[in-house]
């Protein structure tokens, strides 16, 4: 009965506290997740209302220029720039 006793305190010392670093990542990785895609989502729901007031033919000679891809490689940067950004810090934060 004693070596159960032992046991059930070992696993809770050593098991609940990488339990709940495991969840609080997950959750915090899940709260950072939907706060970026909501955030980038209205950004490029905003650039498109912008882009739809825009004439055709202005609108198709800045397509011959490229700005479809300059609009896909900035959406791009600021992605990762928030993604990286967030992480180092939650990151410093949770490990003191």
């Amino acid at each position: 009965m004693d070596i159960i006793i032992g046991l059930a305190a070992f696993l809770q010392n050593t098991i609940g506290p990488l339990a709940r670093r495991v969840l609080a990542a997950l959750g915090l990785g899940y709260i950072t997740y939907s706060g970026l895609s909501t955030t980038v989502n209205n950004f490029i729901a905003q650039a498109k209302d912008y882009f739809n007031g825009i004439p055709v033919m202005v609108l198709s000679i800045l397509e011959m220029a490229g700005a479809g891809q300059a609009f896909a490689l900035i959406t791009g940067a600021i992605i990762v720039r928030l993604i990286f950004g967030t992480g180092t810090k939650t990151i410093g934060i949770l490990n003191p």
